[in-house]
C-alpha cells in the first residue's frame, strides 16, 4: 500500500513515502483498513457541520431541524458523487461491485452538490427549514470539507495536471503509472504528457482556492443583502476556480470523444448563471428600496421568511393551531375519564349481581348511563379510554409543534422588525449628514461673505452641524448593532430620546 511521491525541483528535492492505509484493525476474523482519504472526508464533512450549527442561529435557521436537513444532505451527496462518477465513466466499471467501491476514489464534487440539494431541500421543506438560509450555511462548509478533503486525492496520488518545471511539481509511483498507461488516450484529448516529468499539484490548488473563499463567504455572510446571497458568492467562487484548474487535469471526464471537459463547461455554466440570477435579485432588491426606505429584504415563503405582516398573521394562525389542539386535547382525556368510570361502574355492578343480597339502585345505574352518551347510540364505532388517551397525546404533539413554529415564526418577525427600523434609523442619519453638510457650506459662504456678523453666524452653523453629525453616528452605531447583533428595539430608546431632542433644535 506504500507509495512514493516526490517535489524534485524543491530545494535538493522532497521524497515521501506514503501508505495510504492510516491504521487496521480485525473484526470477525476479518481485516478492516481504515484510509487516509476517508478519514480526511470525514474531517471536512465533520468541520463543515460544526461551522453550520455554531451560525445556525445567526442565520435564522433552527439548529435541531438543521442537524436532520445536514445527515440527508450528506447522504444524498455521497450517493450522488458517486453516481455522477460512474455515469459519465461506465467504461471503467467491469461489474456493478465495482460501483460501490471507492477505495480509489471516482467522488464528483458536482454529483455531490447536486445529490445534497436535492435531498437537504426536501428535508428542509418537510420540517419547514428556510432552504436558502441553509443553502447559505452549506456553502461555507462545501468550501471547508472541499478544503480539507483534497488532500486525500495527493495521499491517493490523484487530481493531478500536466507537465510543470514550477517548482512545487510533484510526482510519484502511481502519477508516472498512470500517465504511462493513458498516454495515448490523453493525447487523442489534445492533451500531451511526459510520464517522467514533474506535474501540477492540482489538489493543492483547489484546497488554497477554497479555504481563501470559506473566509470571503464567511465574511459575505455577515452582511447578505438576500437569502440565498451567501451560496451564489460560493457557486461564482468555486466555479472559476474550477474552471481554470479543471484545465490542468489529466483525469478529467469528457463528453464522449470530445475534447471538453464535462467539469470545466459545467463550471463555467453555473457561474454564468449564477452572476444573472444575483444580478436580477439585486436589481428587485434596490427597487424596493427605494421606494420603500424600511423595506426589509427576504424572498421565499412564510415558511422561508416573509413579509412583517404575512409572519404575524402565521404566527397567530400558528397559536391559534395550538390553542385548538390543546382544548381538544383535554376534551379527549376527560371522555377518557369519564368512560374509565362507566367501565368500572358497569365491572362493579356485573360483580354485585354475582351476590343476591347486593343491589345497585336504579337511580345509580340511569345515572351511570347518563354520565357518558353511548358512541354507538350517535352512529359512531365505540373507542376505548386508551384509545381516547392516544388521540389526546397525538393531538398535544401537535399542538406543541404548532407552538414551536408560532415562536420561530414570532422571531423571524421581530428580527424583521428590528431590521426595519435599523433601516429607518439609516434613513434618518443619511437625513441629518445631508443637512449637517449644507450647514457647513452655509458656514463657509458666509465667512467669504466678510460681513458684520457672519463670523458668529457661521459658528453656530458648524457647531449645529457638528451635532448633527454626532446623532447621525449614533443613529448608525444602533442600526448596526441590530443588524449585526440582534439586540431587541429596546437598545434605541436612549437614541430616540436623542433624536427627539435634536428635532426641537432643528425645528
Amino acid at each position: 500500500m506504500e507509495s512514493t511521491i516526490s517535489f524534485p525541483n524543491l530545494g535538493d528535492g522532497l521524497t515521501f513515502t506514503i501508505d495510504r492505509v492510516a491504521f487496521s484493525f480485525n473484526l470477525f476474523g476479518q481485516q478492516v483498513d481504515i484510509y487516509w482519504y476517508g478519514i480526511l472526508i470525514a474531517l471536512g464533512m465533520i468541520l463543515a457541520v460544526v461551522y453550520a450549527m455554531r451560525n445556525a442561529k445567526r442565520l435564522d435557521v433552527n439548529s435541531d431541524r438543521l442537524l436532520d436537513v445536514i445527515l440527508g444532505g450528506i447522504i444524498g451527496g455521497i450517493i450522488g458523487a458517486r453516481l455522477y462518477y460512474v455515469l459519465f465513466n461506465l467504461s471503467d466499471f467491469t461489474s456493478f461491485a465495482d460501483v460501490f467501491n471507492v477505495k480509489q476514489g471516482g467522488l464528483a464534487i458536482y454529483g455531490g452538490l447536486i445529490g445534497g440539494l436535492l435531498v437537504g431541500g426536501l428535508i428542509c421543506k418537510w420540517r419547514k427549514v428556510s432552504f436558502f438560509s441553509v443553502c447559505d450555511l452549506a456553502a461555507v462548509g462545501f468550501l471547508i470539507g472541499q478544503g480539507i478533503g483534497r488532500w486525500g486525492n495527493f495521499i491517493n496520488q490523484e487530481a493531478f495536471g500536466t507537465n510543470t518545471d514550477l517548482p512545487w511539481g510533484m510526482t510519484g509511483d502511481h502519477i508516472s503509472s498512470y500517465l504511462y498507461t493513458n498516454t495515448q488516450w490523453l493525447a487523442d484529448h489534445g492533451v500531451d504528457v511526459d510520464f517522467t516529468q514533474p506535474v501540477h499539484p492540482c489538489f493543492l490548488y483547489e484546497s488554497i482556492w477554497c479555504l481563501i473563499g470559506v473566509i470571503l463567504l464567511h465574511l459575505l455572510s455577515k452582511r447578505r443583502r438576500y437569502k440565498g446571497q451567501v451560496f451564489v458568492g460560493y457557486v461564482v467562487w468555486y466555479g472559476i476556480g474550477r474552471f481554470f484548474i479543471e484545465g490542468l487535469r489529466t483525469d478529467s471526464l469528457y463528453i464522449g470523444s470530445s475534447n471538453i471537459r464535462i467539469s470545466q463547461l459545467l463550471s463555467g455554466l453555473v457561474v454564468i448563471a449564477a452572476v444573472i440570477a444575483h444580478f436580477i435579485i439585486m436589481s428587485k432588491v434596490k427597487e424596493r428600496e427605494s421606494e420603500d426606505p424600511n423595506y426589509v429584504p427576504v424572498f421565499g415563503t412564510v415558511e422561508q421568511g416573509g413579509s412583517l405582516e404575512d409572519l404575524r398573521l402565521a404566527a397567530a394562525k400558528q397559536r391559534a393551531l395550538a390553542s385548538s389542539l390543546t382544548e381538544e386535547a383535554q376534551s379527549l382525556r376527560e371522555q377518557a375519564a369519564q368512560l374509565e368510570k362507566q367501565e368500572m361502574e358497569e365491572a362493579q355492578k356485573a360483580a354485585s349481581q354475582d351476590e343476591p343480597d347486593q343491589e345497585v339502585p336504579d337511580s345509580e345505574e340511569a345515572s351511570a348511563k347518563e354520565e357518558v352518551p353511548s358512541q354507538a347510540d350517535e352512529g359512531q364505532p365505540k373507542e376505548t379510554s386508551e384509545q381516547l388517551i392516544q388521540k389526546a397525546e397525538e393531538a398535544e404533539k401537535k399542538a406543541e409543534e404548532a407552538s414551536e413554529e408560532a415562536s420561530r415564526l414570532e422571531q423571524e418577525a421581530a428580527k424583521v422588525q428590528r431590521q426595519r427600523e435599523a433601516s429607518s434609523l439609516i434613513a434618518k442619519a443619511s437625513d441629518l449628514e445631508k443637512e449637517a453638510q449644507s450647514l457647513k457650506e452655509t458656514a463657509k459662504t458666509l465667512r467669504e461673505s466678510r460681513e458684520e456678523g457672519a463670523e458668529e453666524k457661521a459658528q453656530e452653523a458648524e457647531a449645529k452641524a457638528v451635532q448633527l453629525e454626532k446623532e447621525a453616528k449614533d443613529y448608525r452605531r444602533v442600526a448596526q448593532k441590530q443588524n449585526d447583533e440582534g439586540d431587541e428595539v429596546e437598545d434605541a430608546a436612549p437614541v430616540q430620546k436623542d433624536n427627539e431632542e435634536g428635532e426641537d433644535i432643528n425645528g
